[in-house]
């Protein structure tokens, strides 16, 4: 659970500070993703969207990249496929340049690391009452 904790505090220093990102852009190819899936499974976009109450169009439209499930949606698929809504994502750190980041953004990113699960989350929760 440390490595997506840690790819949460990527996330919060990429929103904060976003000289560090190479590319302007992460790379999100759930379109993609979904149909490679699906079609290792070997089933059809109308037995995929039986499964979850959503017509073999809207399957279609999802593959295409013409529409993008709600992120509820995105975790429903992700456990279906017994993998993480980052694979699911093809979220893409290596954009990210560490090297780009302050000193004290890199200490902070080290004591993480050594956190336990509880206090990464009271971090975390910490760090959005900040954001707002």
């Amino acid at each position: 659970m440390k490595a997506s904790i840690l790819d949460n505090f990527c996330i919060f220093i990429f929103n904060f500070n976003p000289k560090i990102v190479k590319n302007k852009r992460m790379n999100y190819n759930l379109n993609m993703k979904l149909q490679k899936l699906r079609d290792e499974l070997g089933i059809s976009q109308t037995e995929f969207g039986d499964k979850f109450g959503i017509s073999q169009r809207m399957v279609s439209s999802y593959e295409l990249g013409k529409a993008e499930p709600d992120i509820a949606t995105i975790i429903k698929f992700a456990d279906f496929f017994k993998v993480s809504t980052d694979t699911l994502l093809e979220r893409d750190f290596n954009n990210i340049d560490f090297s780009k980041l302050s000193e004290v953004q890199s200490t902070l990113m080290s004591k993480i690391a050594d956190m336990s699960n509880e206090d990464c989350l009271k971090l975390l929760g910490y760090i959005d009452g900040l954001k707002k």
